[in-house]
């Protein structure tokens, strides 16, 4: 298989509204346009990944079982807008808990996890996201 662009998504903020630590799946809101753009994106034969932190995990503020539950709506919210995500990474590290990590963005090891996993093209592929830091 040939490597294939994607575009690295960020989940709160840029996909789904953020009302912080989200660890209920009834209360996951997709934002206006964001299913149309996974749509766009999924039609023109680019992978989509969501990578996130999600701090709230090593802060005691969710689980991982929540934060399965949450990612699980999400790709059901896009399912009913006929959108797909293709795969979802998280960091679930804070450094002040548990000291800096390679996967907390900026950090590039998920990007190199999902390229690795998915056969993706990162000089073909680019970032979106709320926040510059996630990409600085």
């Amino acid at each position: 298989m040939m490597p294939r662009p994607a575009a690295f998504l960020d989940r709160d903020g840029t996909l789904v509204e953020d009302p912080g630590f989200q660890r209920d799946p009834a209360g996951v809101r997709l934002l206006p346009g964001a299913a149309t753009a996974v749509l766009r994106l999924n039609a023109a034969g680019i992978v989509v990944v969501v990578v996130t932190n999600q701090s709230g995990i090593a802060r005691g503020f969710i689980t991982e079982a929540e934060y399965a539950a949450v990612e699980r709506r999400i790709g059901e919210l896009f399912a009913l807008e006929g959108g797909r995500i293709d795969a979802t990474y998280h960091c679930p590290h804070y450094p002040e808990v548990g000291g800096p990590c390679e996967c907390r963005k900026p950090g590039t090891l998920l990007y190199r996890r999902a390229a690795s996993d998915l056969d993706l093209d990162l000089g073909a592929s680019w970032g979106v996201g709320d926040r510059i830091s996630d990409l600085e």
